[in-house]
């Protein structure tokens, strides 16, 4: 803890303790002028309650005072430090499409690849904004098609995807949700899948049925003892694997946040599938404002 941070925790503390003692001498004072009893308690009582309520007012804008102002410059160092990011992203996109249109076809794949890692690096860039925005602000909900969403993310994944046989079977649902964290959720599960599933014949389902999402694989499943500490954060059953051990936690996280059930089945050498109840964040199609 800094020394500012002393200093705050011992001047608020300090205030708060005056104000106790004031607040207590001035009940006893008029109770010493009106007389003890359990109905002038009561009304002194009634009528300290509006100095507590100012004094308490003034404590916890001291306290919290400097913690607003950290994050209202944290969400201005944030949006002008993303701004700035997004503007070379957006520029090499640009021009590497641009440079497809007369690329032979060796350039062609070149340019291809170019713009799939500035994708990747978008898609960095958007879960960089999320995860810090999420820091120092609540989730933003709004309608989200999670079909539509699903194929999106689909499509971001479809290099980790190749080779991979995905079978899906989607139903058009609307959710109230906060879009980023979902596809953050889709992303990671659709990546374990990938990760555990064998190079030979990796095999995804993906299912969404009357508020019922699946993501299955057909890899090497999870043992007892691991599918009980999975959603720890930096877990990892095998060390040697790629990853940091955070990725399910993040999951969890998230569906915790929109109250979304999450349960595991798995079986060692038959696969594991996550399944996100949703039934609590379904909601009916928008109508479109005319």
């Amino acid at each position: 803890m800094k020394k500012s941070d002393y200093e705050l925790t011992l001047t608020t503390t300090l205030l708060y303790l005056a104000t106790f003692v004031l607040l207590n001498l001035f009940m006893l004072s008029i109770l010493t002028v009106v007389g003890f009893s359990f109905e002038n308690l009561v009304k002194v009582m009634g009528v300290a309650a509006l100095p507590a309520a100012f004094f308490g007012y003034l404590i916890a804008r001291h306290g919290l005072l400097e913690h607003f102002n950290t994050n209202s410059l944290l969400k201005r160092l944030l949006r002008n430090t993303l701004h700035e990011i997004r503007i070379p992203i957006a520029t090499i996109r640009a021009n590497a499409q641009m440079l497809q249109r007369g690329a032979d076809s060796r350039g062609l794949k070149r340019l291809e690849r170019i713009d799939q890692a500035t994708r990747n690096l978008e898609g960095l860039y958007e879960e960089l904004e999320y995860f810090i925005s999420r820091e120092i602000q609540r989730i933003q909900k709004s309608p989200v098609e999670l079909s539509a969403l699903i194929e999106d993310r689909l499509g971001f994944l479809c290099e980790r995807l190749e080779g991979c046989r995905v079978q899906s079977d989607l139903e058009p649902t609307w959710i109230e949700a906060d879009e980023m964290a979902m596809a953050r959720v889709l992303d990671n599960l659709i990546d374990n899948a990938i990760k555990y599933s064998p190079a030979d014949r990796c095999e995804i389902t993906l299912t969404l049925q009357e508020g019922q999402l699946g993501i299955a694989d057909r890899g090497e499943g999870i043992s007892a003892e691991t599918l009980s500490r999975i959603f720890e954060r930096y877990y990892q059953d095998n060390p040697h694997r790629s990853g940091y051990g955070i990725g399910l936690d993040i999951v969890k996280s998230a569906c915790d946040a929109h109250r979304i059930g999450l349960r595991v089945d798995s079986s060692p050498q038959r696969g594991t599938t996550f399944w996100l109840d949703l039934t609590r964040i379904v909601i009916e199609k928008p109508q479109l404002q005319q």
